[in-house]
């Protein structure tokens, strides 16, 4: 789990996406209204600081959120990354991300020294756009359909660094539960980012150990504060890093 101080959590929305592929040679950037900007050697699969952390009420018991506000602007370099989309969008899938507005919403610390940030910007059709670096892939965007999404950046074959990173419907989620195929677990907390974005995120590390034989990923949890599980995703997520179980071994 991470370590990260800024990671507890509660969720609301969530990224409308397509099912990733089951292969590392079919995975590609996916998104619900445009293809992220590719980055050498890193793919992308959307299957769609100073922050002030307060309680609210009709969030579940001991959440804390984010408000929009208050988070830190995203710098020069995200806001080009987020201004691409559209430039680089087929045409009339253009998600019409509001750059301007980006804001941090959470990092966390990864094995090899660097610390992943997790950046959202509103986008003009009321969803968002999430953009996750390092490692970096380009950003992509989603609306509000899905109770529970997902996406991982890594580098060619999972060789390195593999981030998870998605969001969720529910305002009664606390946290999002990793389960294995040996049937271990682990659980994260998530953020809450209040109005315009109105959604919840999480971001945390594949541990290098878990990418071996027998630890795979197998399924990804929406739980609430008891345990209980709000949403689940044991397809799609399944698929994909069975698909890559070769780079695993």
């Amino acid at each position: 789990m991470s370590d990260d101080p800024i990671l507890e959590q509660a969720f609301r929305e969530a990224m409308d996406q397509g099912p990733p592929a089951p292969s590392w040679e079919d995975a590609v950037t996916r998104s619900v209204a445009s293809r992220p900007k590719p980055r050498k050697r890193m793919v992308v699969v959307i299957v769609a600081t100073t922050m002030a952390l307060v309680a609210i009420p009709a969030l579940a018991l001991g959440s804390r959120v984010l408000i929009f506000e208050n988070a830190t602007p995203a710098p020069g370099p995200v806001v080009e990354e987020f201004n691409s989309l559209d430039k680089e969008a087929p045409p009339g899938l253009a998600p019409h991300p509001l750059p301007a507005e980006a804001r941090q919403v959470m990092t966390t610390a990864l094995s090899d020294g660097q610390t992943s940030i997790l950046w959202v910007s509103p986008s003009a059709d009321g969803g968002y756009c999430l953009y996750v670096a390092p490692p970096g892939a380009g950003p992509g965007c989603t609306g509000r359909v899905k109770p529970l999404s997902w996406g991982v950046v890594a580098p060619q074959g999972l060789k390195g660094t593999v981030v998870i990173y998605g969001s969720a419907l529910s305002r009664d989620a606390t946290s999002v539960e990793l389960k294995y195929k040996d049937g271990s677990s682990a659980r994260f907390i998530v953020v809450y980012v209040t109005a315009p974005i109105d959604a919840a995120f999480f971001m945390f590390q594949l541990p290098a150990d878990d990418l071996a034989k027998g630890k795979q990923p197998t399924q990804l949890n929406l739980l609430s504060a008891e345990g209980k599980v709000l949403s689940t995703d044991d397809g799609p997520f399944a698929e994909f890093f069975s698909g890559l179980a070769p780079s695993l071994r």
